[in-house]
């Protein structure tokens, strides 16, 4: 019996819930200080940049003939000397999972449960990641799917926003106003927002040989590309310029002023919904931490390396406890990783190629 193979639809839903999580609620600030007016402009601008980031998975996909990253640095180097990096980057990826779950738990104990022990809402987190990286990888993009319909439901409340929107807010000029003027700091840090594709690297081998299934890569990285427009002019026509600047949160603050017969506060139903886009992130992360891990223990049970990766998840997020803080080490983790998405790629791709032509060569010779 073959194996059910990973198809486009799935992985669009995949990139996209990996690319959504708790930065979206300051994305507004975060283009208003570095960008200036108008700043949802800036994400016309870097969104192709992710394209073409995801563009060279797809070749490397092609060059590597769906190969996995791990079969194709260990057809080049021996695996003693790759197993201390692979040791690195479980433990990276572990603790990159854990800060995007902490960050959001402080975000929605900060707005919904200030009297919650944020353990205690933190070891829920974790004992929910658990039950879905002990399942294999078509189960856990089944539950993906589920969390993308309940997380894409909430653009049900746009036009809501509608009542306070004025367009004469978004002024006519642009990207005038940001408070460090225009550096590569302050787009960079704009372009993390898209950061968490790069976890399709690990689902090479449940592919399709042909990469069909990459396509789907592109349409849930532009997906994700509407959904912060449409967020930040939402957030740029509901408050002034400088408003958005000295709030921390435009989104959530755009919350406040929805109004529904059933619901008094909006903003505790679209925190609980979003924990869904979080835990996707978190999940995404941890699997690639797991598949690293089971490079070095290959006969380990599953639920062994689940356990010891949820352990260090729990404990690395008990040591984040200030908000402030947790921004900070969110925002190093994730220009870490924007980096290493497009080193991965450039640094396999030559080694896929190499590999190829050594063994069309064996065989013509």
């Amino acid at each position: 019996m073959t194996k059910e193979k990973i198809n486009s639809f799935h992985l669009a839903l995949f990139v996209y819930m990996c690319e959504l999580d708790g930065t979206v609620f300051s994305l507004a600030r975060t283009i208003a200080e570095n960008v200036g007016t108008n700043g949802w402009v800036a994400i016309l601008l870097l969104s192709p940049i992710a394209l073409i980031n995801i563009f060279l998975y797809h070749i490397l996909f092609r060059a590597g003939e769906g190969r996995s990253a791990f079969e194709l640095l260990e057809g080049t180097f021996p695996k003693w000397i790759l197993s201390p990096f692979y040791i690195i980057l479980a433990a990276y990826w572990a603790w990159l999972g854990a800060i995007i779950g902490k960050h959001f738990l402080l975000i929605y104990q900060t707005f919904a449960f200030q009297t919650t022990s944020p353990t205690m809402l933190l070891a829920l987190y974790c004992l929910i990641v658990y039950t879905l990286l002990i399942k294999d990888i078509y189960s856990i993009l089944k539950a993906v799917t589920v969390f993308f319909i309940l997380t894409c439901s909430l653009n049900m409340l746009i036009p809501y926003f509608f009542r306070e929107w004025k367009l004469v807010r978004l002024t006519s000029s642009f990207f005038q106003g940001a408070e460090n003027g225009h550096t590569f700091h302050g787009w960079f840090e704009v372009y993390l927002a898209f950061v968490g594709f790069e976890v399709l690297l690990f689902l090479f081998p449940q592919m399709d040989k042909k990469g069909v299934a990459l396509r789907g890569a592109y349409y849930g990285h532009l997906m994700i590309t509407v959904i912060y427009i449409i967020s930040v002019i939402i957030a740029f026509g509901f408050f002034s310029f400088k408003e958005i600047q000295s709030l921390q949160y435009p989104l959530i603050n755009t919350l406040e002023y929805i109004e529904l017969p059933f619901l008094n506060r909006v903003e505790n139903l679209i925190f609980t919904v979003f924990l869904f886009a979080n835990l996707v992130s978190t999940i995404g992360y941890c699997y690639a931490s797991k598949v690293t891990l089971q490079r070095i223990v290959t006969k380990a049970p599953d639920k062994l390396f689940a356990i010891l990766i949820i352990a260090g998840v729990f404990v690395f997020g008990c040591f984040l406890q200030i908000l402030r803080d947790t921004e900070q080490w969110l925002d190093m983790g994730l220009m870490t990783e924007a980096l290493l998405s497009f080193a991965m790629p450039l640094v396999l791709i030559p080694v896929a190629l190499h590999q190829k032509n050594s063994r069309k060569k064996k065989e013509r010779g």
